[in-house]
């Protein structure tokens, strides 16, 4: 959250912040009312397992990404609004449980996701959780335990010993 000053030239602060994976904010006619305001739904979004995933997720990509390749910070932002935010954002962390998370994981696969998109979004939520554990907004990240789906490798076959001598056979020699 944040406390500016209102752009429309009168003496007014606004209180501006994302939560639900929404931007919002609130006018007060004094910075220290803002400021009050401010520290008060900071408090509500990263309250130990008070924040919904949502809010949690925000925070997260915001200030966790400053350490992060640009295009990681890409990849895990997509990850999080196509896999993870439609079927988690509106649960509490604390309500995250393993059950809950290998329903979602069930729900990804029935529409259709391979693998290897399962897997990944299950590893950006699960990195997701451990900085919440980290600063103890959880007791627990719940994607531990939970295995990646195998993924299936292309068939590979071994190139036959006499195609492997009429290859060498034809390499110019030194």
């Amino acid at each position: 959250a944040s406390v500016q000053r209102a752009r429309d030239g009168r003496s007014a602060w606004v209180v501006r912040w994302r939560e639900g994976g929404r931007h919002r904010g609130r006018r007060f006619t004094s910075r220290a009312d803002a400021e009050l305001f401010r520290v008060a739904v900071e408090r509500r979004i990263t309250r130990p397992g008070g924040a919904s995933l949502d809010a949690w997720l925000d925070r997260w990509l915001s200030v966790h990404a400053l350490g992060w390749e640009r295009s990681t910070v890409r990849w895990r932002r997509d990850v999080v609004r196509r896999d993870i935010r439609p079927w988690l954002g509106r649960e509490r962390l604390e309500d995250l449980s393993r059950a809950r998370l290998l329903e979602w994981r069930s729900e990804l696969v029935a529409r259709g996701a391979t693998a290897g998109v399962v897997n990944a979004a299950r590893r950006v939520l699960s990195a997701a959780l451990s900085a919440a554990v980290e600063e103890g907004l959880l007791q627990a990240n719940a994607c531990r335990g939970i295995r990646p789906l195998p993924t299936r490798r292309p068939d590979r076959r071994p190139i036959p010993v006499g195609e492997v001598e009429r290859i060498r056979a034809a390499m110019p020699t030194a």
